[in-house]
């Protein structure tokens, strides 16, 4: 059956607010690269709006024209993306992006109500409430941008209220792995207990950081008295700058520990039994070729 007049008309106001709050939520979004998680989250929402509402359109036979407009608001974040896009490659064109967030991207939400009010006069049904339904969402939202450009700037304040939170760095580190999060991780990481422990095997593991902390101390040092042009103590080159490999074998003779085995070398035991067992299936698939 068709769609009733009455959740057509709350299909229009709510697609209404939707271009409203798209348009209010575009002129908050940073610049690339900042926006590229917030332009992600509002594409994402703009798409899942109108796949929603597939069923409901299909199964009431709705107007062609209606389904589409759900997804203009999708359409202006792509148009924000272009312009984005477009910055980057020529940043003379950055006046393309102060004239689309104006006034709470005020231009692509005119031609969104605009879209709804000559849809409504089309379909002639209940057109009188609707299109007074979608001035009361139009014109505060008009108002307001007025307002916000003449010196309130509360697309400055609520900016900085939706992607100003610590909410967007965690989503951000879970995506990614990178960013900001991990600063204040390492931050926020306890120091090393390098003290010696009662516990051998953890002595032992303490012992492998203490030597390389040692080292990289060296190493430090050592970059430092380079630009300073200090003499290197000797004890300090002799680990930063080993023996040249004579190839005599005198390295290892004069080591002090020797290891508990050597390390394998070729394909190994189970890899010679692999290779064995795939020739015998072979030569059985021969033999039955030439049987059959």
């Amino acid at each position: 059956m068709p769609l009733k007049h009455a959740t057509e008309t709350l299909l229009v106001i709510v697609l209404g607010i939707a271009v409203a709050a798209t348009g209010i939520l575009i002129s908050t979004l940073p610049a690339l690269p900042e926006g590229g998680l917030p332009f992600a989250i509002l594409l994402l929402a703009a798409i899942a709006y109108p796949l929603s509402l597939m069923r409901v359109f299909k199964n009431n036979r709705a107007d062609y024209a209606f389904r589409w407009m759900h997804w203009y608001p999708a359409l202006m974040l792509a148009v924000w993306i272009s312009i984005e896009m477009l910055i980057k490659v020529s940043p003379s064109l950055e006046y393309l992006r102060d004239l689309n967030r104006w006034g709470w991207a005020l231009s692509l939400v005119s031609i969104g109500f605009i879209g709804l009010v000559i849809f409504c006069i089309r379909v002639i049904r209940r057109r009188v409430p609707r299109i007074i339904l979608l001035l009361a969402v139009f014109v505060p939202l008009a108002v307001s941008a007025y307002m916000s450009e003449g010196g309130k700037e509360w697309d400055k304040y609520l900016a900085g209220t939706l992607w100003g939170g610590e909410w967007l760095n965690k989503i951000s580190l879970g995506l990614t792995g990178t960013g900001t999060g991990i600063q204040i991780a390492m931050e926020e990481k306890e120091p090393k207990n390098l003290g010696e422990s009662a516990d051998a095997q953890e002595e032992a593991w303490r012992e492998r950081i203490r030597a390389f902390e040692r080292r990289r101390e060296m190493i430090a040092s050592e970059a430092n008295n380079a630009n300073t042009g200090a003499q290197i103590p000797a004890e300090i080159a002799e680990v930063i700058e080993p023996a040249p490999y004579t190839g005599t074998g005198r390295e290892f003779r004069e080591a002090d520990t020797s290891p508990t085995s050597l390390p394998s070398a070729g394909v190994g035991l189970s890899g010679a039994g692999l290779m064995l067992s795939a020739a015998y299936c072979g030569l059985l698939h021969q033999r039955a070729r030439r049987n059959a």
